[in-house]
């Protein structure tokens, strides 16, 4: 009788398709976690930017403006600002003239809108900020 070394061909073709079918799917495990390790870190710069933004758009509505846009570290900004209340402090009674003393408006509740875009991720956020007018 004669013996036989090696493989078959149906055992090499068989081996093949466990290799092959493993190797492929490893591939779509590793593009997937790519894919969502770059949407975290496009998540984490909007969020940086949302942090370094809010100064710099007070800073504009304090100096009167009330809509603006801008670019930072490639993430697009555009907000704008509307008076939600206007106030005038509390009345106080004078002495001196005997009657109450009342103040013009002084103060303005402002809700601001901003929207931070990075390529297809939008994210948006809302705040309210007091600012306080003095008059020379």
């Amino acid at each position: 009788m004669h013996s036989i070394k090696g493989f078959t061909l149906i055992e090499v073709l068989i081996a093949s398709i466990i290799l092959f079918s493993t190797i492929a799917l490893s591939t779509q495990v590793f593009q997937g976690a790519i894919i969502s390790s770059e949407k975290a870190a496009d998540h984490i710069k909007i969020s940086a930017i949302k942090m370094l933004s809010l100064d710099f758009i007070s800073s504009e509505v304090r100096k009167g403006e009330r809509k603006g846009s801008f670019s930072n570290m490639g993430v697009m900004v555009s907000w704008e600002a509307n008076v939600i209340k206007k106030g005038a402090p509390p009345a106080v009674f004078n002495f001196d003239e005997n009657q109450m003393q009342y103040f013009e408006d002084k103060f303005e509740v402002l809700e601001i809108s901003a929207t931070f875009q990075f390529g297809r991720l939008v994210d948006t956020m809302k705040f309210k900020e007091l600012y306080w007018h003095e008059k020379s």
